[in-house]
């Protein structure tokens, strides 16, 4: 069984992920930004 500790953490990196994301789709054109980035992302591993 996870202690306090160790699920207070998990939970603030969860929530921090989480709003970073949806920060993102919730700015102006933040969907296509998103999709552009993994786009470039995926291109640059197949080099």
């Amino acid at each position: 069984m996870l202690n306090r500790k160790t699920l207070s953490v998990i939970l603030v990196g969860f929530f921090s992920l989480a709003g970073t994301f949806l920060y993102s789709l919730w700015q102006k054109n933040g969907p296509q930004k998103i999709a552009g980035r993994q786009a470039e992302i995926a291109n640059d591993l197949v080099k």
